[in-house]
């Protein structure tokens, strides 16, 4: 936005105003598009200044800067929607002066205005494109103070595809009106799914608010330049005579308009001038030559990339799958396949014999079998028979050894979330026990152990390992040697090391070690196992583990382990301080070619930023204090790459719906003083929380942060008022901490406080219901900050869940269930909530027995039901004038694995202390103080409760 020249008047004649305003807004211009379109294109702008309106309809001056506005007229290839009409404020011009600048429009969003384009922007929808749009914007305001931005107030843009659904969304918040248009860039970007051209929509990230979300101006699409990066093989080596595999040229970021190469290609090979793709069958044998192929861009210059091509005379085996090819005596080996240059041979042969056990299929030429002997490492002659051509030969060198057993650790996890649960129900660490001999074994006596100065630290029970199959052994640092558990594993006195250690099995004479990993093995992943390929030849990891079965052929292909990423600094950053982020990346199977951190204020676009390396596998990188601001959030992830361009990413992000797509922080913003503890709360669409889909954000707590937290509107009734309740689902190994005390959770409830202006009723309830003795949640007071801005005073509630129960000494294996009704069914308004193995019986045996038509309910209810937490439940309840405990509002426990009785759980403590919806069918008894109120209106004796739910 050219800069209000307001402050320069009454200084500078009008002249000389209008030249600086000229030259001002020709810098701007151009530093606009050179941010704007960062080595990209621009493929649509906006200014807004096409605006017209009927001669004199400008209504005054705006509130506190005097700007010309005006709100009604025609804005081209834009429609609306809501009331009233689209407000425009000219930032040229004062309007009490006079018009004495060229117009300058930026449009101002009324509370509930949307204006969407009406055509869609040409070439905005490739599949796989990154956009970036692009605008500048401020708070806003027309002639009344009660009208202008406020801090919590914002824009949101929307990406229609054309069948006007959603394909991104950004929330803008401006900022408090703070007497002046003051604009600030700001950009996203979205990704090209290939549905059609793309329209634009903006409306008030907050509707109904009586209130403008901003101003809007400058608003821009550009594309980033696609990038040319050589051909799919390369070098790439051909065999006359034979069509060769077509090779493709590699782009990203969009397509090119057109190839061309130097010099030209050997005879029988072509080049597409469309595609790139190169293809043919070369006619005669050409020696290697560098060729420069040109990419032409209709949206950039153009690029090049070289191939390195040769085309050979005669079809030649290169050599095997395999090789040199290590086998074992008495495994079954992963085939292993020729590997051949041009045509198909005729026959195979070797000499001398292979091993024996193991065979080569004169036709394919693939080795199988399985030896069954040692043999030392020898060279063995393998012979291509080609027809036309001469033969090929190629020497592979095969050794055949033995193990001292027929027992290995074929695959074990050492920092398990995720993949397996024990019998216990705990995700402890386990190793993987394979017998691959035909004979069964039984271990009782043999050992396991993580120290190799302690060779005997764990001792097998008598347990048998059949032929051919596996055992699974849980390492979880039990005290009983021969502990089992409920689902009948075995448990070892020692836990595995992430960051890599010693791990052997061991004969029972507690001296020979028959298979290890020695001396330690390497720093190893959260729920990606460990250990030898199914061929028992090849050690590496496995991304997709497989306890207690047959592992792959073949281990993943990893990059560098990434570790100890700088996550929630402290203390928390001030806007002055640079945020230095340390990493530990080591190699695993190649060495480490770069580290790279990618970091992202709010939700703007992300930088990339080179590691420094600091020597013994820790980097380092810095995030200036300039690009941020007090408040706002800041995140980033590492990403790191070896020597064969294999790369890692941490937080690895493998399940967008439960892990962490950031590590992050915020900016201390010393305004935000408050006594109350403080969530703040980012989130990229704030309308998506409010709805029971929901949506995921960001939160920080207590100086944690967590990301990519799933969120959304919570209640039932109160899901109709104007001040939402909202639940946050923290993603697996990443809980959520409400008091350093307290163990962590799973999720939380930040409540509404619209039925309570006190603030403060749930929270003396639920200390009511503890201080009774119940095994009620914890309640608080907090201040919300959304987005930088404030948001709320709202009640954080514990969710009730196996998490409470084990903070509140209950067993988290007992049954429990939330009710939506007075225990009168087991199926209807009941949601279960443990044992999800079983069905509802144990509940329904519950209503049957609490049934007024049960003849021997007494006895029941002094066998089935806690008495003394039942009398302590209803005290609390009485105490706190909890009415709407009966019919709801609670959940039922019981001791499934203990003394087998049910006791109740409370929830939903709004409506208490005298507090309560006019419609639940509880009035007053009259009491004079009520006298003037309707007996809907009147508060509850303390005693009395509602008949439907006594």
């Amino acid at each position: 936005m050219i800069p209000n020249i307001r402050q320069f008047e009454p200084l500078l004649p009008d002249i000389i105003i209008n030249s600086l305003r000229d030259s001002v807004a020709a810098v701007v211009a151009v530093l606009l598009l050179s941010l704007a379109t960062p080595g990209g294109a621009q493929i649509f702008t906006e200014d807004f200044d096409g605006f017209t309106a009927p001669g004199g309809n400008f209504n005054g001056g705006q509130y506190q800067s005097g700007l010309a506005v005006a709100y009604s007229g025609t804005l081209p290839d834009w429609g609306k929607s809501g009331s009233g009409t689209v407000h425009v404020v000219d930032t040229a011009n004062i309007f009490a002066n006079g018009i004495v600048n060229p117009r300058d429009f930026a449009v101002m969003i009324w509370q509930n205005n949307v204006i969407t384009q009406s055509s869609a922007i040409p070439g905005s929808n490739d599949s796989g494109v990154t956009y970036e749009v692009s605008f500048e914007a401020s708070p806003a305001v027309y002639q009344a103070g009660s009208q202008q931005t406020s801090a919590s107030d914002g824009l949101l843009i929307e990406v229609l595809d054309s069948g006007s659904n959603i394909l991104a969304s950004h929330t803008h918040n401006p900022g408090a009106w703070a007497g002046n248009i003051v604009f600030a860039a700001d950009s996203f970007q979205y990704t090209g799914d290939g549905s059609g051209d793309i329209r634009l929509r903006i409306g008030p990230s907050a509707f109904g608010s009586g209130r403008f979300g901003g101003a809007i101006d400058n608003l821009q699409v550009s594309v980033d330049a696609p990038v040319f990066e050589g051909y799919a093989t390369d070098p790439a080596v051909h065999v006359a005579g034979h069509a060769i595999t077509p090779n493709f040229a590699q782009l990203t970021g969009g397509a090119a308009s057109g190839f061309g190469i130097s010099p030209t290609l050997p005879a029988g090979l072509s080049i597409d001038p469309v595609t790139g793709t190169i293809s043919g069958t070369p006619a005669t044998a050409s020696p290697s030559t560098e060729y420069t192929i040109s990419a032409s861009f209709s949206t950039g210059p153009d690029q090049e990339a070289t191939l390195d091509l040769s085309v050979l005379a005669n079809s030649i085996l290169t050599g095997y799958s395999t090789t040199p090819a290590n086998y074992i005596a008495g495994v079954s080996i992963t085939p292993n396949t020729p590997q051949v240059l041009g045509g198909t041979p005729d026959s195979y042969a070797v000499s001398p014999p292979l091993p024996t056990g193991l065979l080569l299929d004169p036709l394919t030429g693939v080795i199988t079998g399985t030896p069954s002997s040692l043999t030392a490492a020898a060279d063995y002659t393998i012979t291509a028979s080609f027809s036309g051509e001469p033969n090929s030969i190629f020497l592979l060198n095969i050794e055949v050894v033995e193990l001292p057993s027929t027992l290995i650790i074929s695959e074990f996890m050492a920092s398990n979330d995720t993949t397996l649960n024990d019998g216990d129900g705990n995700s402890s660490d386990w190793i993987e026990i394979h017998n691959f001999g035909a004979a069964p074994v039984n271990l009782g006596g043999w050992h396991l152990t993580d120290r190799a100065d302690k060779l005997d630290k764990w001792q097998f029970p008598s347990v048998v390992v059949p032929a051919g199959g596996y055992l699974l052994v849980f390492a979880s640092n039990q005290n009983e040697d021969d502990y089992i558990d409920a689902g009948g594993f075995l448990h070892t006195n020692f836990k595995l090391s992430a960051g890599g250690e010693f791990l052997g099995l061991v004969k029972p004479d507690g001296l020979t070690v028959v298979h290890s990993f020695a001396p330690e093995f390497p720093p190893q992943v959260t729920d990606i196992s460990y250990g030898l390929s199914s061929d028992l030849t090849t050690i590496g990891f496995f991304l997709a583990p497989t306890p207690g079965t047959a592992n792959p052929a073949t281990p993943s292909t990893l990059g560098p382990f990434i570790s100890n990423v700088t996550d929630s600094p402290q203390p928390i950053p001030g806007d002055s301080d640079d945020l230095v982020i340390f990493a530990q990346v080591d190699a695993l199977v190649n060495p480490v070619a770069s580290v790279t951190l990618h970091y992202r204020v709010m939700f703007g676009a992300e930088q990339a930023v080179p590691m420094n390396d600091l020597g013994n596998g820790q980097f380092s990188a810095t995030i200036p204090h300039t690009a941020s601001d007090p408040g706002e959030m800041v995140r980033w992830y590492v990403t790191a790459e070896d020597s064969a361009s294999v790369s890692r990413r941490e937080p690895a992000y493998l399940d967008p719906a439960n892990s962490p797509q950031y590590f992050g922080t915020i900016v201390d913003d010393p305004a935000v003083v408050s006594a109350l503890p403080t969530l703040f709360w980012f989130v990229a669409s704030p309308g998506a929380a409010n709805t029971g889909s929901g949506t995921r954000s960001s939160v920080s707590f207590d100086g944690q942060f967590y990301d990519n937290v799933f969120t959304r509107r919570r209640g039932a009734s109160s899901a109709g008022v104007a001040k939402k309740s909202y639940k946050f689902d923290f993603n697996s190994g990443h809980h959520f901490r409400f008091d350093p005390a307290a163990p962590r959770v799973s999720e939380i409830n930040v409540n509404s406080t619209f039925q309570d202006k006190a603030y403060i009723r749930p929270q003396l309830s639920y200390e009511s219901y503890t201080a009774a003795g119940v095994a009620a949640s914890h309640a608080d007071t907090w201040r919300v900050q959304q987005n930088g801005a404030f948001f709320s005073v709202a009640s954080f509630v514990e969710q009730v869940d196996d998490d409470l129960l084990d903070r509140r000494g209950l067993d988290r294996e007992g049954a429990l269930y939330k009710m939506f009704n007075g225990v009168t069914s087991s199926s209807s308004g009941v949601e279960k909530k443990t044992r999800q193995h079983e069905n509802n019986s144990d509940l329904q045996a519950l209503v049957n027995g609490v049934s007024p038509s049960n003849p021997n309910r007494a006895e029941y209810l002094f066998d089935h039901v806690d008495i003394p937490a039942m009398i302590n439940y209803a005290t609390a309840g009485i105490i706190s004038q909890d009415f709407d405990r009966w019919a709801k509002n609670f959940y039922v426990y019981r001791d499934t694995n203990g003394s087998g009785e049910w006791s109740q759980i409370p929830w939903d403590k709004d409506l208490t202390l005298g507090n309560r919806f006019y419609d639940d069918e509880i009035s007053g008894d009259g009491f004079s103080f009520e006298s003037g109120l309707s007996a809907q209106k009147r508060r509850a004796h303390p005693f009395q409760g509602a008949a439907a739910h006594a």
